[in-house]
């Protein structure tokens, strides 16, 4: 029984010995350090060699006292060393440019483009002519019809018509084969009357005095004409401008040699070789001159217009300063010829100075000047630079 009270006495012993708290501290496992060298100093640039002085001839240099390195003094702390520069990390490069798996294309110069060049052609100037030819045509008709008469007005009317449609389909083949702009529509025009009027001309000094005759002058006179018209178009090409400016000339011319003729009291020979020579001669000045001129088809309806309004107020002006109340035969017709054909040459060269401003046909126009050429820095792809240019070589 003893013995089983001592078991339990040493065990109850060694169990509270178990549980009895130690002086000594706890022991935790200690964590690896990892020591990473320093990076090592920048070198310092060495200095420059200074140079021995030489010593003097026969003298022993004395040997240079080294100074002796302090020693350490117990105790006492040692000086850290300096720290390490930090290295500086340069900015992030730029990204590259892109690369394109296909060559860049290279720069096409184009070349200009040809000038278009100017034209007046219309479809009213081909009907100008057809219609000069047509009234060629119906002038044949009459004169056959006054030689042979069908007693028939149905058929007259018929020949007519049939005359008016040749000479149309003429005129409609020439439109077709050769080009016809305003100037070459108004000499075949102007041909047309010009030839009419010479055979009407002819008249007295032919002495034709039937009505066959008569109509078969003037029928000569308009086909040589509208034919001589139509082939100096074509072969000058004119602008509208120095068409008109032939009117303009015959217009001066007929008036004048009118004006002549009218102060006399009879009309004979002299009178009408007188009318002929300036109406043909002032046709012939004009078709000289008109290539050489560039006047623009306003300016040459101005200068028309304006020999028109001479002729009138030169009229007027003379025929209001001669005439006197109570008087009947007091007025001069050789002072109101003077007028008129004073006041029409005046209003005519006047006209042509008043419009010297005017901008000439767009045939005869200046080109505007060509831009000078300019030079300016390209960049092109993957980096490539270079210079363009551009303007007028």
């Amino acid at each position: 029984m003893v013995a089983m009270h001592l078991r339990i006495i040493v065990v109850g012993v060694v169990m509270t010995g178990c549980f009895v708290p130690s002086s000594d501290p706890p022991q935790y496992y200690p964590q690896p350090q990892y020591a990473y060298p320093p990076p090592p100093a920048p070198a310092a640039p060495p200095a420059p060699a200074a140079q021995p002085a030489q010593p003097a001839p026969g003298a022993q240099p004395a040997p240079a006292s080294q100074p002796a390195a302090p020693a350490p003094t117990a105790g006492a702390a040692v000086a850290a060393p300096p720290p390490a520069p930090v290295a500086t990390v340069p900015p992030p490069a730029p990204y590259p440019a892109p690369v394109s798996p296909y060559p860049p294309a290279p720069y096409a110069a184009y070349p200009p483009p040809p000038p278009i060049p100017y034209t007046d052609h219309h479809t009213l100037h081909d009907g100008e002519v057809i219609g000069d030819f047509a009234a060629v045509g119906g002038m044949t008709a009459i004169e056959i019809l006054i030689k042979n008469s069908f007693n028939n007005s149905s058929a007259d009317t018929l020949l007519v018509l049939a005359g008016l449609g040749a000479g149309g389909a003429g005129g409609y083949l020439l439109t077709e084969k050769y080009p016809v702009d305003a100037g070459a529509a108004r000499a075949t025009t102007n041909g047309l009357l010009l030839g009419a009027a010479n055979g009407a001309l002819l008249i007295q000094p032919t002495g034709a005095n039937d009505a066959a005759s008569i109509m078969g002058l003037v029928l000569l006179g308009s086909a040589i004409g509208t034919g001589g018209g139509f082939a100096y178009g074509q072969a000058t090409h004119l602008t509208s401008g120095q068409s008109m400016f032939i009117e303009n000339m015959i217009l001066l011319g007929a008036a004048t040699s009118l004006i002549a003729v009218s102060i006399q009291n009879t009309y004979g020979t002299p009178e009408n070789a007188a009318m002929l020579v300036g109406v043909d001669g002032a046709a012939a000045i004009g078709a000289i001159l008109a290539p050489k001129i560039n006047w623009s088809t306003h300016r040459a309806r101005m200068v028309f217009a304006g020999t028109m309004i001479g002729a009138f107020l030169g009229g007027t002006i003379v025929a209001l300063s001669t005439n006197q109340q109570n008087q009947t035969n007091s007025r001069d017709d050789n002072i109101l010829a003077a007028g008129l054909t004073a006041g029409l040459w005046g209003g005519f060269g006047l006209s042509i100075l008043l419009t010297k401003d005017d901008l000439p046909d767009p045939r005869y126009a200046q080109p505007p000047p060509a831009a000078p050429p300019t030079i300016a820095p390209m960049v092109g792809p993957q980096g490539t630079f270079g210079i363009m240019t551009g303007g007028a070589f």
